[in-house]
């Protein structure tokens, strides 16, 4: 038989802040410099924009080394696809593709000059497909994370209460949360990892604090606080792997304690 295609979407993005790809060849001192400050990294979605070339036909400018300036164009820093299902078929896939220029040497605080360290990252997430679905698809089996109860290494199910009926919405593994650090084991650069059934995980990440913080302790507070909280988004959690969302027995509550006490 023939080989079958389905669209496929590629989006070109273009960064100017490169913190949270890019490092430099120091000491470990260096790295903890006196004084200078990293709380949590600004998601990178919301600082970036589409490329000026990309018009959905244009393909992407060739990467090129200026040896005059020591800045290497049009890098590839992240690339994330996303593989979008329905049934036992693939539907489509768009992918995501950020380019920055990198400077090859950077100077450092102490004024000599450093060698750059490139994190690229690639992602793949599978999502499904819920455009023109119809009657049939929408009464399909959905991978859950086991059947009837969970099953190791697959992860815990999370939703939220629907306001307009008495279910549970939001189904998935975004609501319940744990930090994966990078190599440098900050929080600006620390991505994050939903929680698995039957594997004991403890995890965290390093808040760097310089003396400008501890000028305002409640916005310090506030900060990680905030932080914290978006690690836990949920307020059901399935008992099983296959629950159903209209049948509340199939759900408990997560308990949040109030933390807007600063005594607490």
């Amino acid at each position: 038989g023939g080989v079958t295609t389905i669209p496929t979407t590629v989006e070109y993005y273009c960064l100017t802040d490169l913190d949270f790809y890019v490092r430099t060849t120091t000491t470990a001192d260096d790295v903890y410099t006196f004084n200078e400050t990293s709380l949590f990294s600004n998601s990178v979605d919301s600082t970036i924009q589409r490329c000026a070339f990309d018009d959905g036909f244009t393909f992407p400018p060739t990467p090129t080394l200026d040896t005059a300036t020591g800045i290497c164009s049009d890098v590839v820093l992240d690339v994330r696809y996303v593989l979008w299902w329905r049934g036992t078929e693939l539907t489509r896939v768009t992918a995501s593709v950020i380019l920055a220029d990198v400077a090859i040497e950077t100077t450092v605080p102490d004024g000599t000059n450093s060698s750059t360290v490139l994190s690229q990252k690639f992602g793949v997430e599978f999502s499904y497909d819920s455009l023109n679905v119809t009657a049939v698809d929408a009464t399909e089996v959905i991978d859950r994370s086991g059947n009837p109860g969970y099953d190791v290494g697959k992860v815990l199910l999370t939703g939220t209460l629907s306001l307009t009926n008495d279910s549970i919405e939001n189904v998935g593994p975004s609501g319940l949360q744990i930090w994966s650090p990078a190599v440098d084991g900050l929080c600006t650069s620390a991505g994050r990892t939903a929680v698995v059934f039957g594997e004991n995980t403890i995890s965290g990440c390093t808040l760097r604090l310089g003396w400008d913080n501890f000028q305002d302790c409640a916005s310090l507070r506030d900060a990680v606080r905030a932080q914290q909280e978006a690690l836990v988004t949920a307020e059901f959690i399935s008992r099983g792997g296959n629950p159903n969302s209209t049948v509340i027995t199939d759900w408990i509550p997560v308990i949040n304690n109030d933390t807007t006490d600063p005594t607490e």
